[in-house]
């Protein structure tokens, strides 16, 4: 579970580091999108799978949640009816696309305008 445990360190890091210096900034923080595996290159590491990937966003949720910090749950409006990210929202199984970033877009936009 090292990837989970290092990925939750780094972002109590960055956050620790965003409140002390610019302690009245508000945060958003975005769920880790799925991936697609075999659409990648098989050159290049693929560090986390969809199932480590649906674990970590669960302790963000809980985690923006218990600390007030504001939630953007876009892994739901990007996977399919596999769990993995959606074909026509990616090129490469891991990077979005320009569609897979305007299907993202009103979540974004909605969450900035109740602001």
């Amino acid at each position: 579970d090292a990837p989970h445990e290092f990925i939750m360190e780094n972002f109590h890091r960055i956050l620790y580091e965003i409140k002390a210096k610019s302690p009245l900034s508000k945060i958003y923080v975005i769920s880790l999108f799925p991936v697609r595996p075999e659409m990648r290159d098989p050159e290049e590491p693929l560090y986390l799978n969809n199932e480590m990937i649906n674990t970590l966003n669960v302790t963000l949720k809980n985690f923006t949640d218990t600390f007030g910090i504001n939630y953007i749950d876009a892994h739901t409006a990007l996977r399919d009816e596999t769990g993995m990210i959606d074909s026509s929202y990616t090129k490469d199984g891991v990077h979005l696309s320009e569609l897979g970033y305007n299907q993202i877009m009103p979540l974004m936009k909605a969450i900035l305008e109740e602001e």
